[in-house]
């Protein structure tokens, strides 16, 4: 039995928080805001001429220029791409200046939904072979998708996977990018290391993006979460891929090869990928536990996975120099053990009696090896010191420190000379390796390189989230007495001064108080702004006073 219209909406959450305003898009019928982004609303409306449910996407900004060029570019490449798994477009057209998409309708939602209920590992794998089908298609003619994430992957009735939203996809054989050179795209919980350096991609940052997902499918958790958007790219910049739990253990090569930071060490395309995947179904998961999430086992196994990580960082950076005072200490100690054993040799042995009753005879001779010097007390003279009395040497015997020579009687037998003692050659000093920067060095260079990048780009406060006065805010957080952060800080405020130059030179003397306010936030001690600011107060001042005067003066005039 057909659905009646009513019955469209019924398993799919509305946003009923927004107050619907109709596009009024000729042939469609809006029922309800499905989701509403930057660039885009999604509604679902009924095609009258089907009477079928259709997911209606319209422009929210009609006027941009660069959001007309992102939304054509979608519904262009969704339509040149037929596959199982790409959601379908119906039509692409514009009524009442709104650009509008429609498209195929999903009751099924989208796989955060699934990653929150847990999925089996033979599930994940599944997804990971479907959607990276689907990214074959688009690879294979030339689009990188650049937005890879569980929000964009949604589900028919019947479980079957869809890649949808190529709204910031790029075509490698346009001219021309859909954003800014060197701007940052994507979500930043699966955004590439490539990408977040904003270099020149291809296919394998999608790579990286499914094995994101893949993680976050076996987990439940994703791999790198921080505190905000750039501390979470800051750790897809620099942590290395985290541990699964240790019944999964045999697919972290897999999951390592995805997640390589440097393109090159990625598995070299989504064939190779898929060859892989089919490799691992083939040999199944039966060592695997089937639910990860809902298990309490398991669940306790991820909490250790999670906590394991968090630590692993902190016990890697501290390794190295574990290990450098472990061999130090290992050295000193068998150095002091030789000495010891040496030094308790020489004073505790006993001194050997003459061969014969007429030693005496031979002409014995005693002499000082060197002169005595004194000596600080140390343990083991004390222990020489306190041994009993009947074993102490005979007064006729030399001590420790008196060498006993005998001499022959036989002219012919010379004594040995002493050989001179052999100096050791010193060994070159090693080279000195520069230390590693710290985290937070590593932090304050992103973050400062960022904020001069888009200062070049002309992206002083726009757009939001990617400006150079936010990754400037972020360094000033982090280092706010930082020489960068200084430096950073007036030529955003010299930035502002032109701005606010130029808007009073063109009469607009309210925008340049704004802007004067905006610079001597970052910057509250720039002189120049201050005089700027007294001067367009003061322009306005008389700009307002001329309009009353001359308002008054037309009054009289007409009276």
């Amino acid at each position: 039995m057909a659905k009646k219209r009513d019955d469209y909406d019924a398993g799919l959450e509305l946003d009923t928080s927004i107050d619907v305003v109709d596009p009024l898009i000729p042939g469609y019928r809006v029922r309800g805001l499905i989701g509403s982004g930057g660039m885009a609303s999604v509604y679902l409306a009924i095609q009258e001429s089907l009477d079928r449910p259709v997911a209606l996407k319209v422009l929210n900004d009609p006027e941009s220029a660069e959001y007309q060029e992102r939304f054509l570019n979608e519904g262009r490449i969704i339509a040149s791409l037929t596959h199982t798994n790409i959601i379908t477009v119906h039509d692409i057209g514009v009524a009442s200046r709104h650009l509008y998409i429609s498209m195929e309708y999903v009751e099924g939602g989208d796989l955060r939904r699934k990653i929150r209920a847990g999925m089996t590992p033979p599930e994940a794998f599944d997804i990971v072979e479907r959607i990276g089908s689907a990214l074959k298609l688009a690879h294979d003619r030339g689009v990188v998708h650049r937005d890879v994430k569980p929000a964009n992957i949604l589900f028919r009735p019947d479980g079957t996977p869809l890649l949808a939203d190529f709204g910031i996809a790029k075509e490698h054989h346009r001219d021309s990018d859909l954003t800014m050179d060197g701007s940052v795209v994507g979500s930043p919980y699966y955004l590439s290391p490539e990408l977040a350096r904003a270099q020149d991609i291809d296919g394998r940052a999608d790579i990286y993006s499914l094995g994101v997902i893949l993680y976050e499918m076996l987990v439940g958790e994703k791999p790198f979460k921080g505190e905000s958007a750039v501390d979470t790219i800051f750790k897809h910049l620099n942590e290395p891929a985290p541990e699964l739990p240790e019944e999964l253990i045999r697919l972290q090569y897999f999951l390592d090869k995805m997640l390589a930071k440097e393109p090159a060490d990625r598995f070299e395309n989504m064939d190779a990928l898929l060859e892989e995947v089919k490799a691992l179904r083939s040999r199944g998961f039966d060592d695997i536990a089937d639910r990860m999430v809902r298990s309490t086992d398991t669940t306790i196994a991820l909490e250790k996975t999670w906590a394991k990580n968090a630590i692993r960082r902190e016990k890697r950076s501290q390794k190295r120099s574990r290990l450098k005072h472990f061999a130090r200490a290992t050295a000193l100690a068998v150095a002091l053990s030789a000495l010891t054993v040496a030094a308790w040799y020489y004073l505790d042995r006993e001194p050997q009696a003459p061969a014969t009753a007429g030693a005496a005879d031979t002409g014995e001779l005693t002499q000082m090896a060197r002169p005595a010097e004194p000596k600080a007390e140390t343990p083991l003279a004390s222990a020489s010191a306190s041994k009993p009395a009947a074993q102490a040497p005979k007064a006729t015997e030399p001590s420790v420190a008196v060498a006993k020579v005998k001499l022959e009687t036989k002219p012919s037998v010379v004594p040995p000379k002493p050989k001179p003692p052999t100096v050791a050659k010193r060994r070159p000093d090693p080279p000195v390796k520069k230390p590693r920067k710290t985290a937070l060095e590593e932090e304050i260079e992103y973050l400062s390189r960022y904020a001069r990048l888009r200062l070049r780009q002309g992206k002083l406060d726009e757009p939001f989230g990617d400006n150079a006065v936010f990754y400037r805010d972020e360094l000033v957080r982090i280092a706010p007495r930082s020489a960068i952060a200084n430096r950073i800080s007036y030529d955003i405020a010299e930035q502002y001064r032109r701005r606010a130059e130029r808007q009073i030179s063109d009469g607009e003397f309210l925008a340049a108080r704004e802007s004067i306010a905006d610079g001597l936030r970052v910057r509250p001690d720039h002189k120049r702004l201050r005089e700027l600011d007294e001067n367009a107060l003061s322009e306005y001042s008389k700009g307002w006073a001329k309009g009353v005067f001359d308002g008054i003066k037309r009054s009289l005039t007409d009276n």
